[in-house]
């Protein structure tokens, strides 16, 4: 049985066990969902200076979030995948205020080109994903030419707890399943957004400890604990042919 095969009787064990609760707009009074747009860039940008990068454990082992120049370049990596391929989420309160969002983009074997960059940090962060995405092997793993992948889930803290990841996540399922796409994956570098993965339904594809990951025999990550490793979660989506 391959991995694909396995992932999707794993979810259909697990759908039995825990029902998914449907998250609308009617669970959250006085936020709704989006999808994220060219209009929304300069929002969006300004969401994730303060919402991501002072608590995603790799930037802020690296201190990126002092740097202007390492958080624009991001930015403008993660902003223009998301109105790209519209298949990204934010979630707005009742004044339009960004409180939540989900960064999706659709891979495939053969569009996938390695993320060039210009800050020296950002290369960094860049290489190292790059190196996740290549030992884990997404598409010979699983055996699939097109798969949706996660990059980025950040939430307001002061609307953390509130169930409005788990919600992004129903949207990018629903997405996916729309359009007839069989793989969600997710690269957590955090233990806080690896538990959520988990409990969304997501399974361990790959783990590598940051201890383990060396550039020119030196340790390039070490992150304040509990975030000690980083690990790929992937979920299969059933869809009708």
């Amino acid at each position: 049985m391959n991995s694909l095969k396995k992932i999707t009787k794993f979810c259909l064990n697990y759908a039995k066990r825990f029902p998914v609760r449907r998250y609308t707009q009617n669970t959250q009074k006085g936020i709704s969902p989006k999808l994220i747009e060219s209009a929304d860039k300069d929002k969006l940008v300004e969401f994730l200076a303060q919402h991501y990068y002072p608590y995603e454990p790799l930037n802020v082992s690296l201190r990126v979030e002092r740097l202007p120049d390492a958080v624009s370049e991001q930015s403008e990596f993660y902003a223009s995948h998301a109105i790209q391929d519209k298949c990204s989420y934010m979630l707005v309160n009742n004044e339009n205020k960004i409180v939540a969002v989900i960064l999706n983009k659709i891979e495939t074997r053969s569009m996938f080109t390695p993320w060039k960059c210009k800050n020296p940090h950002v290369c960094t962060l860049a290489k190292f994903y790059n190196h996740v995405y290549l030992e884990c092997m997404v598409t010979k793993k699983f055996d699939t030419d097109k798969f949706l992948n996660i990059e980025v889930v950040a939430v307001d803290l002061n609307y953390v707890g509130k169930g409005l990841s788990q919600w992004m996540v129903t949207l990018t399922k629903d997405y996916a399943k729309n359009n007839k796409i069989k793989l969600i994956t997710l690269i957590c570098t955090s233990n806080y957004t690896a538990l959520s993965a988990m409990k969304a339904g997501f399974l361990e594809a790959y783990k590598l400890h940051y201890v383990d990951y060396h550039v020119e025999g030196k340790q390039v990550f070490n992150p304040k604990p509990p975030h000690k490793e980083v690990v790929v979660f992937a979920l299969s989506i059933f869809v009708t042919q």
